[in-house]
């Protein structure tokens, strides 16, 4: 089972999207594949044991880097893109944490990105992972 934190500036849209999320997850049978959590990003460190992945919301881009150096770098930090973030769609949620979640046990960048994804302007009109967005079935090389 993947353990994903969504995380936003204060909690507050994260959870509720993460409401949406959850109840997502039983109702397109993602219950035995991911766990979904959420907090305040600038809590996340506290919680890095309990999460495979963290997934920030697209306007806390510019704090990731200097919350690595602060924190470390334990745990792969993915910001998602803005469109992808307000429909949070688990099926496209749970394939990019996955793929995220690879690409960081390989890779250990941080933060995290797809590839031609590293600036936040080319990630913001994408509602769809990364994989279905650019048709890719094999592995992704980060």
């Amino acid at each position: 089972m993947l353990r994903v934190c969504i995380c936003c500036g204060g909690g507050f849209s994260s959870s509720v999207l993460m409401r949406k999320v959850k109840s997502e997850l039983v109702e397109k049978g993602y219950d035995d594949k991911l766990k979904i959590g959420f907090c305040p990003f600038k809590e996340v460190h506290e919680h890095y044991g309990e999460y495979d992945v963290v997934m920030a919301c697209p306007h806390l881009s510019y704090k990731i880097a200097d919350y690595i150096e602060k924190y470390g770098n334990q745990v792969p930090i993915y910001v998602i893109p803005a469109m992808m973030y307000g429909t949070m769609n688990v099926k496209e949620v749970y394939q990019d944490a996955l793929d995220i979640y690879e690409g960081y046990k390989k890779t250990h960048k941080n933060p995290m990105y797809f590839p031609g994804e590293d600036n936040n302007m080319k990630r913001k009109n994408r509602n769809v992972s990364y994989r279905k967005a650019y048709g890719i079935t094999g592995e992704i090389e980060f």
